[in-house]
C-alpha cells in the first residue's frame, strides 16, 4: 500500500512538472512532450486528487485553464470564465461526462454531437449591436490578451453579423471557438 506521503510528494511532483510543461506550451510556444503525455500527466494528477481527498488542489494545475499571458498584448478580461473542456481517454470517462451532464440540466432530454478535436487557440469573440467589437484568447480563463487587430485579418471572422429575416441581434453576445489553420495553409507559412 502506498503511504500518503508517497501520494503526497507524487502530487507535488506532478504540479510541478505539469506547471512546467504548462509555461513552456503557453509562454514560450516550446513544449517539451507531446500532447499525449501530457494529457497522461494531467489525467494522472486528476485521479490522485479524486481518489486522495486530503490532498491540497487550490494550486494545482486541475484548478485553471492556461496560463497567464506574457506579452506586449493589452490585457482582455472574461466577464465568464473560459473555461477549457476535458479529455476523455475510455468509455468510463464519457460515461462520467454524461452523468455530470444529466445531474446539471433540468431535462433528461438531450443528445451529444461529437466531432474530430481541432487544436488551435481558443478564442471569445464579442459583438455589440451586430458588430465585432474585441476578441480575446483563453488565457488563464479570467484574463487572456486583446487579439482584436489580429481577428481582424481573418476573413472566416464576420465583422457584421448577419441579419436573419426580422430577428433583432443582442445588444451584446459572446461567441467563443477556436481558430486554427489546416495543415495545407501552415505548412505554406
Amino acid at each position: 500500500m502506498v503511504s500518503q506521503s508517497d501520494i503526497k510528494k507524487r502530487h507535488k511532483d506532478l504540479i510541478e512538472l505539469i506547471n512546467h510543461h504548462n509555461y513552456l506550451y503557453h509562454n514560450k510556444d516550446n513544449p517539451e512532450v507531446s500532447d499525449q503525455k501530457y494529457d497522461s500527466l494531467f489525467k494522472e494528477l486528476i485521479e490522485l486528487e479524486r481518489n486522495n481527498i486530503f490532498l491540497d488542489s487550490s494550486n494545482s494545475p486541475s484548478s485553471r485553464v492556461g496560463d497567464k499571458p506574457e506579452s506586449e498584448l493589452e490585457e482582455f478580461i472574461h466577464e465568464i470564465p473560459m473555461l477549457s473542456l476535458d479529455n476523455a481517454f475510455s468509455n468510463e470517462d464519457l460515461y462520467d461526462f454524461e452523468k455530470r451532464c444529466i445531474s446539471n440540466l433540468a431535462t433528461k432530454d438531450f443528445s451529444f454531437f461529437c466531432e474530430p478535436k481541432i487544436d488551435g487557440i481558443a478564442v471569445s469573440l464579442v459583438y455589440e449591436n451586430g458588430n465585432f467589437v474585441k476578441a480575446g484568447t483563453r488565457g488563464d480563463g479570467d484574463k487572456g490578451e486583446d487579439i482584436t487587430h489580429n481577428a481582424k485579418t481573418i476573413r472566416q471572422i464576420p465583422l457584421t453579423l448577419k441579419t436573419i429575416k426580422s430577428i433583432k441581434h443582442p445588444s451584446k453576445i459572446e461567441i467563443r471557438g477556436e481558430i486554427f489553420s489546416n495543415l495545407k495553409d501552415f505548412s505554406s507559412i
